[in-house]
């Protein structure tokens, strides 16, 4: 009888911190949602941009999405928040994942990982896309790269790196100026042609 109340408790409880979280979504949620299930990893995403642009603003929001219901909403929310590495982000979606293990629910993970280890860029390039070729690509042919999306808030900036003409590689790497310096928080392969 005791374990029942108890049972009984902890559904109330729970049940009432979905609701209320549910009640909490911010102004900006909706807007944030449905750019999330639009956003594509892929170059020339406008979309990505903008969420990678306004991740700091958006945060709130980018949490609220890992609870999603909706698969791809919560894999881009994932991904901008692993691209950014803000470690309060990455705090909170370690928290999900293991909310979801604890409750042997199905969930998605975003195939973006943070590089374990610090490595700073050597360079002095202002050009950020020229500082990656030539830190980590240099002396290779048929490689290109462009500046797509910088955060002026964490001074975080995501490059794209292209490999080849006509059979093509696109990577994402994403670079953060700390201590006046460029560290390297990820290189991800987006796609293949």
């Amino acid at each position: 009888m005791k374990m029942l109340r108890l049972t009984i408790v902890l559904l109330v409880v729970v049940s009432g911190q979905v609701i209320g979280s549910a009640q909490t979504h911010s102004k900006t949620y909706p807007e944030t949602r449905r750019l999330l299930l639009k956003m594509e990893r892929a170059h020339d995403d406008k979309i990505l941009k903008k969420l990678f642009e306004e991740g700091e603003a958006r945060k709130t929001d980018l949490l609220q999405a890992l609870y999603d219901p909706e698969q791809k909403v919560s894999l881009n929310a994932q991904s901008i928040i692993k691209y950014l590495a803000d470690p309060q982000g990455l705090s909170a979606l370690e928290e999900w994942y293991a909310f979801r293990r604890k409750n042997d629910e199905n969930y998605w993970i975003s195939p973006v990982a943070v590089l374990p280890e610090v490595r700073y860029l050597d360079g002095k390039n202002q050009d950020l896309a020229k500082l990656v070729l030539e830190a980590l690509h240099p002396n290779e042919k048929d490689v290109w790269a462009k500046l797509v999306a910088f955060n002026k808030g964490s001074k975080t900036a995501l490059i794209e790196i292209v490999y080849g003409d006509i059979f093509t590689e696109g990577w994402h790497v994403v670079i953060r100026k700390e201590n006046g310096r460029w560290r390297l928080l990820s290189n991800y392969l987006v796609w293949q042609s």
